[in-house]
């Protein structure tokens, strides 16, 4: 996880440099804007084959509300393989960047988490399942525009995951239930590398034109 972090910030940083030194003002997209709606997936999590979908809108000045939901349903079972995800995370977020009464596509943002969910992976060999894992903590990111209604948003995420969960072998066809386990976990938790596109509903005042 800490390497892919480190993979992130060398590929973006080069184009979030690039991206400040334009005309901060082509891009601009108000995300408080009340005739705007901003989509985004994660691009991460869609390269993992686990479909998600989220929504950001404005709560206050600087402040944004991020929520997303995700669900993949993988199965190989002659070979007894399983990629079983369903999760909804929401975020709080406070924006800084070059335009103040914004939140714009462009600038630093951190705020607090949380996510909940189930899974069950198991790849041929030992598995997990979960009917409740939890997770909560701090995130900070990036976004930068790419286009006019486009823009990415990169961000990692700290905390903790915690949640019950089961141990399982499969064996002549059958899962067997190896044992009970408790999951304390503290460290990174998210990455993201999020595409956003700014949906313009209609024109008014403070939006972009």
């Amino acid at each position: 996880m800490r390497s892919l972090f480190i993979a992130i910030s060398f590929i973006l940083l080069p184009t979030a440099a690039a991206s400040a030194k334009g005309d901060e003002g082509l891009y601009a997209t108000d995300i408080g804007h009340p005739n705007t709606v901003h989509l985004r997936t994660n691009l991460l999590y869609d390269a993992c084959l686990l479909p998600n979908v989220g929504m950001e809108w404005k709560l206050a000045d600087r402040y944004t509300l991020v929520t997303s939901v995700m669900g993949t349903w993988l199965s190989s079972r002659p070979k007894n393989r399983f990629w079983r995800i369903n999760a909804a995370e929401v975020e709080l977020r406070r924006w800084h960047g070059g335009f103040f009464d914004a939140f714009a596509t462009q600038g630093f943002h951190y705020g607090v988490y949380a996510s909940c969910g189930r899974f069950d992976l198991e790849w041929g060999g030992k598995g997990q399942m979960s009917d409740f894992s939890y997770s909560g903590g701090l995130a900070l990111g990036y976004a930068f525009p790419i286009g006019r209604k486009l823009s990415i948003d990169a961000s990692a995420s700290v905390g903790y995951v915690g949640g019950k969960y089961k141990e399982y072998e499969p064996e002549n066809g059958l899962y067997v239930w190896k044992a009970d386990k408790q999951r304390h976990y503290f460290g990174p938790t998210r990455a993201e590398l999020t595409l956003v596109w700014h949906v313009e509903l209609g024109k008014g005042k403070g939006g972009a034109q």
